[in-house]
């Protein structure tokens, strides 16, 4: 019997150079705590004022850059916004960062990634103890971060004064939603509360 010229052809495994490119979100989800912190800055006024405004830089051996930026509620709502960029130089970075400052009258000043860390962190838990999670981007920028059981523990304050949540009504804040997870959640009399000058 003739043996049939129709055998099926083994697929050759794809090489490097035709395996897809990630996606910027699976990118920083599998790559990005592999690579060296180039830079973590965050607001100087971040203990007064309970705001902290994080932005930690990644760099690739290309020298291309993962940033990550973090807006951290500390006094009640945790990580209330949080962006992430792949692939970008450093002049992107720097317009960035001088336009953000600028914008909302930061001054942004060095500090040691684990400080950042223990920020972030310390108020996405604070935040989900009184019923609020982080914006949805954190899903994949926490993936920046360094694990949070390798954290070096450092003193950070949340909350305000006597350790309750205080809530600071902002100009895009939900307040009506926020209050009422704070009295589903904490009940009357467990957390403060003090409406924004407009």
């Amino acid at each position: 019997m003739a043996k049939s010229k129709n055998k099926r052809k083994k697929k050759k495994p794809a090489s490097p150079n035709q395996m897809k490119p990630l996606s910027p979100e699976n990118y920083i989800r599998k790559i990005s705590r592999k690579l060296d912190v180039l830079e973590c800055k965050i607001n100087d006024d971040w203990q007064e004022s309970g705001l902290a405004v994080i932005a930690l830089v990644r760099q690739k051996k290309s020298g291309r850059l993962v940033l990550t930026s973090f807006v951290v509620d500390l006094k009640c709502l945790g990580v209330k916004n949080t962006a992430y960029w792949v692939d970008v130089y450093n002049d992107f970075y720097e317009d960035w960062l001088s336009k953000m400052s600028e914008g909302m009258d930061l001054n942004m000043v060095k500090i040691e990634p684990n400080l950042a860390y223990n920020i972030i962190y310390g108020a996405v838990d604070y935040a989900a103890a009184a019923g609020f999670e982080p914006q949805e981007d954190y899903k994949i920028t926490k993936y920046n971060l360094a694990e949070q059981d390798t954290l070096i523990p450092e003193s950070v304050t949340f909350g305000g004064e006597d350790g309750k949540p205080l809530f600071i009504a902002g100009p895009y804040d939900n307040s009506q939603k926020i209050m009422a997870t704070l009295q589903r959640n904490l009940g009357e009399g467990n957390f403060h509360f003090i409406a924004a000058p407009f």
